[in-house]
């Protein structure tokens, strides 16, 4: 092929408009030979099938099991070209994870696909999320699902990770006898009766265990399930409507039972009556009734506990009296001292209680807090409850390293209605990075009251020193109402305090 511009080739000659098109029109005739041959020799194609095994995997979705639609993966891999859809199906990685939904299975009358999928996944250990049909009647008497049911049970020794939903619950009973010798994590929502007719919950080899119970009573059901005690090491018990939460005393008996526990949450029984007695000057003892997190607090000995996440407090008086203000928190730091990850709610404790407890741990790195809006202020003194104000004051240190939290990095601090000004905010936030050897690096504060946004310039000075501060504010009046992110606000809150 001779081209005209042969004497150009090699320089730094720049075509004019007219050149330009006519080298286009030169190369034209070749196109059709020159593309399949750059395809040849692209990139992509000298990549070893290994590494595109490894991409595949990493696409795979991590909140859930993968979904049965040929628009996600794995399946979206077969669509692509006939070498992908081959290596696809020869990585059973690939297909040891599926989401069941037994209402979509029916409506598209493919009994068969779980076997499909789950061949597949040849001797890979599988994850199965397993959903009820909702809106089939009495789905669980359809002769298709005998076949479902056959392909599950015939894999059921390699079943690692199952989670079961099922309402109504009789459906779930088709499983009952299935055994799964090396599941290692369960979760149950349906009803107490059909769940501790499940064999799932004898496999030896359980370590995470999570139950929602739609009816029944968490204290009378739990002792039923013939769970391996010994060797769990997650454990999560919570209710749904009527179903109440534990007593403190029987949740402490649970906790003696999993020697190997790491991680334990269940609802509690709010309404429990702790008898303590309380000596106040000038009046004879009396007996006061306490909370259940205040029992617990008070016989919990976790020497190794990093994180503590205490719910909300349920004060149920406008006008809260002298005895909602316990200071439970005073026990934590001997019981645990090596927290890293707190979160609490200021309403009913004491500033006499949250000082000390806050200094002594010294490892605290995560503080989460909540103010309780819509509650007059205690009366007495002996009532007085620590305000978001005082302990921003509390934390705002005055020495290098900080004497009160030195290693703290993150604080959040949800429903603030006691901080008025930011500037008091953004004293904390220079004095706390100042002074904290760079450790502090996250303020999150929400109001609950409208006030003057903090200029972007002020919280660029801060990013310049490593701190992120989000101060957020409602809206007034007469800002925008409505914008793409709104109604998002709660699922944000969720993810700066962890709720």
């Amino acid at each position: 092929m001779e081209s005209p511009f042969a004497q150009h080739l090699g320089t730094n000659f720049v075509p004019s408009d007219s050149e330009a098109q006519s080298i286009r029109l030169h190369l034209r005739p070749y196109e059709l030979e020159i593309d399949p041959h750059k395809v040849l020799i692209s990139p992509v194609r000298r990549l070893p099938p290994e590494l595109f095994q490894e991409i595949f995997l990493a696409c795979l979705p991590t909140e859930h099991n993968a979904i049965m639609s040929v628009t996600q993966p794995p399946l979206i891999f077969g669509r692509i070209c006939s070498g992908w859809r081959a290596l696809a199906l020869s990585t059973a990685a690939l297909w040891a994870s599926l989401h069941l939904p037994l209402d979509y299975i029916f409506d598209k009358e493919i009994p068969d696909a779980p076997m499909t999928w789950l061949e597949r996944s040849r001797g890979a250990p599988i994850s199965l999320s397993i959903v009820g049909a909702y809106n089939k009647g009495r789905w669980w008497e359809r002769a298709e699902l005998k076949t479902v049911v056959d392909v599950l049970d015939g894999s059921a020794y390699r079943w690692e990770s199952v989670d079961l939903s099922f309402r109504p619950d009789e459906g779930m009973l088709l499983l009952k006898d299935v055994a799964a010798p090396n599941l290692v994590a369960l979760r149950i929502e349906a009803k107490s009766g059909q769940i501790e007719q499940m064999q799932l919950l004898k496999a030896q080899s359980l370590r995470s265990v999570t139950i929602l119970l739609t009816s029944g009573d968490l204290t009378h059901s739990i002792p039923r399930f013939p769970f391996p005690w010994d060797n769990l090491t997650f454990v999560k018990f919570k209710g749904s409507g009527s179903v109440g939460g534990m007593p403190p005393p029987f949740a402490l008996a649970l906790l003696a039972k999993c020697s190997a526990i790491i991680h334990f949450e269940t609802d509690l029984d709010s309404t429990f009556p702790m008898n303590l007695s309380v000596h106040r000057p000038s009046h004879s003892p009396r007996c006061v009734g306490k909370n259940s997190i205040s029992y617990l607090i008070r016989h919990l000995f976790m020497p190794s506990l990093r994180t503590l996440h205490l719910p909300r407090a349920q004060l149920t008086s406008a006008t809260p009296s002298a005895h909602d203000a316990f200071p439970f928190l005073g026990d934590l730091p001997v019981s645990s001292p090596l927290i890293k990850d707190l979160r609490i709610d200021l309403s009913g404790i004491a500033p006499a209680s949250l000082l000390p407890t806050l200094r002594a741990l010294t490892s605290l790195k995560k503080l989460a807090v909540h103010e309780q809006r819509g509650l007059a202020r205690p009366r007495g003194p002996a009532a007085e409850r620590i305000t978001a104000q005082q302990l921003i004051a509390l934390l705002t240190p005055d020495t290098t390293p900080p004497s009160i939290c030195p290693v703290l990095e993150e604080l959040h601090i949800g429903d603030c209605v006691s901080v008025r000004r930011d500037a008091d905010v953004l004293e904390f936030a220079h004095r706390r990075v100042d002074h904290g050897a760079g450790r502090f690096r996250l303020l999150v504060v929400w109001h609950l009251g409208a006030g003057e946004v903090i200029a972007p310039e002020i919280l660029e000075s801060l990013r310049a020193k490593g701190l992120t501060l989000r101060s957020t504010r409602p809206v007034g009046n007469n800002g925008p109402k409505f914008t793409p992110w709104t109604g998002t606000e709660k699922y944000l809150l969720q993810l700066d305090l962890g709720v």
